[in-house]
């Protein structure tokens, strides 16, 4: 990586953090392309990247509304178990 790449990969990091800020959502859209053509990472492990980065900040977002009372828990009980439930119907037919 050469130090103009570092820059621009910071500044664009800088602009998901603020898109992703002000929209609530598409970080991960955003961050794969700044892993992979900014910093030059290949793409599985910028995809493995985005998803740690964006998942810390939806992490952290939560913990926000957790303090705050907001939290609705049978939402993502209910949307996990259909998860799981489709996963393991998929797996089983291969």
């Amino acid at each position: 990586m050469t130090v103009p790449n570092e820059l621009l990969g910071v500044g664009l990091g800088f602009v998901v953090g603020i898109v992703r800020g002000l929209l609530g959502g598409g970080g991960s859209i955003l961050a794969v392309p700044i892993f992979i053509y900014a910093f030059r990472v290949a793409a599985a492990p910028a995809f493995a990247m985005s998803l740690a980065v964006v998942g810390m900040s939806a992490f952290i977002g939560f913990l926000g509304h957790w303090r705050q009372g907001t939290v609705n828990l049978r939402v993502p009980a209910f949307s996990a178990t259909e998860a799981n439930s489709s996963t393991v119907t998929s797996m089983s037919q291969l």
